[in-house]
């Protein structure tokens, strides 16, 4: 059955272990708030493959305005707790994310529609302050 699923991607730095810390705590803060599981990767990427990237595709179900309310609640949590720098590694400083659909193809951003209804393909993206909490 096609659905929404909400996209994430965190650049991590390029120390594993730091990285591998800050991509438990934050899947495990999202099962924990959210009571579900989180498929999720985690991975080096970028044209050296220094950079680990947290990659996280979160199935949100058929209903267009629920997956919506669902990710938007979901990308909150995620925010108040990377910049709660004390459970979270001060390097990511970013995360981009978007709502897609598994049957368009064109990777559509579901969470940035314009007011006549057309759906855009940028991905959205929350920037954190460097400063401690």
């Amino acid at each position: 059955m096609s659905q929404y699923r909400l996209h994430i991607d965190i650049p991590l730095g390029d120390d594993k272990e730091k990285s591998t810390d800050s991509a438990y705590l934050l899947t495990e803060e999202l099962i924990a708030e959210h009571g579900r599981t989180i498929p999720a990767a985690f991975k080096k990427e970028g044209d050296t493959m220094s950079q680990y990237r947290l990659h996280i595709d979160i199935p949100l179900g058929t209903s267009e305005p629920e997956a919506v309310r669902m990710a938007q609640h979901m990308i909150s949590s995620i925010a108040v707790h990377v910049q709660n720098r004390s459970k979270i590694d001060e390097e990511i400083s970013m995360m981009n994310y978007r709502l897609g659909h598994d049957d368009d193809r064109q990777k559509s951003n579901y969470l940035m529609i314009d007011n006549e209804g057309h759906v855009n393909n940028k991905k959205c993206r929350l920037t954190f302050n460097s400063e401690k909490v």
